[in-house]
């Protein structure tokens, strides 16, 4: 094998394990990112859930109820696509 076959196939190599490397350490940076919202979300829920709870009236109670539902929809729907790597499902 000459010198320039072996630097041809280095080269090779590299261009393959370089995009395969980006990808995996793309995809770590991705679920820690993730990891990361879903702690805010969880603190943000904690929150509103003790608001919720310091409201006397039903009638005071929807638009907080309705907040602590999207939040609650926010985190789940962050675990279905980005923890679980799946597509979100369309189940109610």
């Amino acid at each position: 094998m000459s010198v320039n076959e072996i630097v041809t196939a280095v080269l090779a190599l590299a261009a393959i394990a370089v995009p395969v490397v980006a990808l995996v350490i793309s995809s770590l940076a991705g679920r820690r990112a993730a990891r990361s919202a879903l702690t805010d979300l969880t603190l943000k829920v904690s929150d509103k859930a003790t608001a919720y709870k310091a409201l006397d009236e039903d009638d005071d109670k929807y638009t907080p109820g309705q907040e602590l539902e999207m939040l609650i929809h926010q985190a789940d729907y962050l675990i279905e696509t980005q923890l679980r790597n799946r597509s979100p499902s369309r189940s109610a």
